[in-house]
């Protein structure tokens, strides 16, 4: 349990850097 746990804890955090650095880079190409 703990390990599926942190696996989907891994999985949100690569998610979110993923949309936040596309969401910079998409910021940027607008500017």
């Amino acid at each position: 349990m703990t390990v599926f746990v942190q696996y989907v804890l891994l999985l949100g955090f690569v998610f979110g850097a993923t949309f936040i650095s596309f969401l910079g880079f998409k910021a940027i190409k607008l500017i």
